[in-house]
Order: structure tokens, then C-alpha cells, then sequence
């Protein structure tokens, strides 16, 4: 695939949104069109997963957090 609007190959936005507000994630994937597809579903399942999590735990939902809110998982 060709770069898009600028944005390198592999260049996903995610984002969760909630009546306390949103959170949104860049991720940089590397591989094929399949393997970047498989490895946003992926960080979508983690991202909700958490934030059901959250709210389990008494949290009050999302904030936005930033593109570097998950920079340890982040691949390049």
C-alpha cells in the first residue's frame, strides 16, 4: 500500500469515546495489509478490554490520553 494523506503505510487512529470522555490511540504497525488489519483489531479488543476493565475497577471511563498512551506497546 501507498502512504495516505501523508501518513506513513501502517499508520492506525483508534479511538473509545464514553459520556466522560475519549480516548484515542496512533499506533504505527508494520507488515502486510493483513497483518496490520489482524494487529488493529487487535489494540481495538486490548482498548476496550481496559476500559471495561476500568470501569470494573470503579473508574470513571476514558480521558484522552494522547497518541503516546500506549508507547510501550507501540511497534515501528
Amino acid at each position: 500500500p501507498d502512504s495516505l494523506d501523508g501518513h506513513p503505510v501502517g499508520t492506525v487512529h483508534l479511538a473509545l469515546a464514553d459520556a466522560s470522555g475519549v480516548l484515542v490511540q496512533e499506533c504505527r504497525l508494520a507488515g502486510t495489509r493483513s497483518q496490520i488489519r489482524e494487529a488493529t483489531v487487535a489494540r481495538a479488543l486490548d482498548m476496550l478490554s481496559r476500559h471495561l476493565g476500568t470501569l470494573r475497577d470503579g473508574g470513571d471511563g476514558p480521558c484522552y490520553r494522547g497518541p503516546d498512551a500506549f508507547d510501550d506497546e507501540r511497534e515501528e
